[in-house]
């Protein structure tokens, strides 16, 4: 369990910093042009893959790897020093519930991603049910960038609810709800579209953040790429 709650923790990091430095993403290329039309429908996320690596002043660098597909996942956590020694590995499958986005014309969205990790050192699994909801739009173009209107969605975040219950065998070792409401603005999530037809569409968000801490430079990239069915 420890090592999901601190994975948990990574990735809310990783979340706030994609949402604020979204436009700072490198090599920002013309992607595909879309209407309302194609966007709102019921979808399955039948691919995901997220890329996420550190590089921090001290020499140390860090990996995260999540991949998903319509029934499983995997997740690799690495973390070397200086020397390109690994001092912490971490990996761990499981199989994936329910990934699903619904995007409505009225402006309202909603997502679940239903997961349960596998143990193989014991009979234990951990379920972990994400469940969000706010408003979208479309990004108009900005002045500077290569981007065209409606080549971006802006997906704000209104609420979060996130469910854990570890079992080991037949017994519940521990059942957990949270809930949070965030303030228009607060929490947003900034896509590119790649592609966009009637049936499938594929999203990107990227991210490159260079911060200087004393006198050393860290940088956080980090590389969210999925593929949606109409259900």
């Amino acid at each position: 369990m420890n090592s999901i709650k601190s994975y948990n923790h990574t990735m809310k990091k990783i979340a706030i910093y994609t949402l604020c430095f979204t436009f700072l993403a490198a090599g920002a290329t013309s992607c595909a042009k879309t209407s309302k039309g194609k966007v709102t429908n019921e979808w399955k996320i039948v691919s995901y893959e997220r890329n996420e690596s550190g590089t921090y002043q001290n020499g140390n660098t860090s990996s995260l790897i999540i991949k998903m597909t319509e029934s499983s996942f995997t997740r690799e956590l690495t973390d070397k020093d200086n020397n390109g020694t690994v001092h912490f590995y971490n990996y761990s499958e499981g199989s994936v519930n329910s990934h699903e986005l619904t995007i409505k014309k009225d402006g309202t969205w909603s997502s679940v991603q239903d997961i349960t990790y596998v143990f193989s050192n014991n009979n234990g699994t951990n379920r972990i049910v994400t469940e969000e909801s706010g408003t979208w739009s479309f990004v108009g173009k900005t002045k500077g960038d290569d981007f065209k209107k409606n080549e971006r969605m802006l997906f704000n975040v209104l609420n979060r609810s996130e469910k854990s219950t570890s079992t080991n065998g037949n017994n519940v070792t521990s059942d957990d709800l949270t809930s949070t409401t965030f303030l228009t603005g607060e929490n947003l999530k900034i896509y590119t579209i790649k592609e966009s037809k009637k049936e499938e569409m594929q999203l990107e968000m990227e991210s490159n953040i260079a911060s200087e801490t004393n006198g050393g430079v860290n940088k956080d990239e980090d590389l969210l790429k999925m593929t949606l069915r109409s259900k």
